[in-house]
């Protein structure tokens, strides 16, 4: 008897379900500018591609390691995050974008903020005071407008 009352109540409820005029629950409707509000109308959160740079090149290219430059211990330089300019097969960068840096201590399986104020530009040779062996540094955007595919750098023979 049971299952009959279960089925009867779901068929009624379709019923009315199919009948009721959803134009009063528009609320009820995706709306991206709303759900992700970035402060500019028409604008997608991470909808803007940065990139890395090392002393104003492209730390990584694409996928299959082309163009990527091998960050080691003893490199000195710059760390900078920019949007990209493509003029033919070159990449420069373009607008500076404000950044954060993290480590990511593999020894303590564990992520820890190396810098809690906004940069535009990180020291190696500051950052690598406080890495460990096999160590990686991570470069987190602080603009909810960009995205960095490419935010994880190795350094070859450890931090």
């Amino acid at each position: 008897m049971k299952p009959f009352f279960f089925l009867l109540a779901l068929l009624i409820c379709v019923t009315v379900t199919a009948q009721t005029d959803f134009a009063a629950y528009n609320f009820l409707k995706y709306n991206p500018d709303a759900a992700c509000n970035t402060g500019v109308k028409g604008t997608r959160p991470f909808g803007s591609y940065a990139a890395v740079f090392f002393d104003g090149k492209r730390v990584k290219g694409d996928y299959n390691g082309k163009e990527e430059i091998i960050i080691t211990s003893a490199s000195r330089g710059t760390f900078t995050v920019a949007t990209v300019k493509l003029a033919g097969d070159t990449v420069t960068p373009a607008e500076p974008v404000p950044f954060r840096v993290a480590v990511k201590a593999k020894w303590a399986h564990t992520l820890y903020m190396f810098s809690t104020e906004v940069m535009y530009e990180a020291d190696l040779e500051e950052l690598l005071k406080e890495c460990r062996p096999g160590d990686s540094i991570l470069f987190l955007t602080a603009d909810k407008n960009y995205s960095i595919p490419y935010y994880e750098i190795e350094i070859a023979d450890g931090c």
